[in-house]
């Protein structure tokens, strides 16, 4: 396994100062990313949230959700973050040449029935044309046996929170938005869409059930060829 290079102090550095840190990065390309957003403006979606969900109203708690992700998150760059590598070289986002769908799972937690079989069919079906990768929250000893139900089209990549060298990309991808959620980025590193996974319905049908998780992927993947045809066509200009 190839490791990323240690990144010890970000245990140490406050929330403020990680910002700063990208900020820089900012005013020299021009770049928003999702690092800045995230302490721009999730102090306050969580208190707002927060105080919904208290008061019971989950639907006004899901629409400050919505709004911090479309409003704020998506059309942000995605900061390069660090992970762990199971089984390949790519242990970086900046690794993934291609457009990236990147599932984040804990392997404890359960995928909606239908789930695993819909994506390794779209991850070999568009191998060429995207990266599908998915990002456990735990020790390798804990992702080997849940990366099993993946084919070789696949990247596996795991944080393990115990590692304070991983601490900047915990507090970013899971501890903001929590988890299962999939994050679509474009060959840029733009980021066109974040979702939260799709559930079946309990009892359905096992082909039902594929067939659903099916369509709701492919229309990430038209998500991203729409992006990325507009990118190069964007570039003519």
């Amino acid at each position: 396994m190839k490791r990323l290079v240690l990144v010890l102090l970000l245990f140490f550095i406050p929330f403020e100062i990680l910002s700063q840190v990208n900020s820089s990065d900012k005013e020299e390309n021009g770049k928003t990313y999702f690092s800045e957003q995230i302490y721009r403006y999730y102090a306050k979606f969580k208190e707002k949230s927060n105080r919904a969900f208290v008061l019971g109203n989950r639907e006004e708690a899901n629409f400050y959700y919505q709004q911090l992700v479309n409003k704020h998150l998506v059309g942000s760059f995605m900061d390069n973050f660090n992970a762990d590598c199971f089984s390949s070289d790519q242990c970086q986002i900046q690794d993934f040449k291609k457009p990236l769908i990147l599932f984040t799972y804990a392997s404890w937690s359960v995928p909606t029935k239908g789930e695993i079989p819909a994506i390794n069919s779209m991850a070999k079906k568009y191998k060429d044309e995207v990266d599908f990768a998915v990002i456990f929250w735990d020790s390798k000893s804990d992702v080997r046996q849940a990366s099993k139900a993946y084919n070789k089209h696949i990247q596996i990549l795991y944080v393990d929170e115990l590692k304070t060298r991983d601490a900047y990309t915990v507090k970013m991808l899971k501890h903001s938005l929590g988890f299962p959620t999939i994050f679509v980025v474009g060959s840029n590193k733009k980021i066109i869409e974040i979702k939260r996974n799709f559930q079946n319905e309990i009892g359905i049908e096992d082909e039902v059930a594929v067939e659903n998780c099916l369509n709701e992927f492919k229309n990430l993947v038209e998500s991203i060829q729409n992006f990325e045809e507009n990118l190069v066509t964007n570039s003519f200009d």
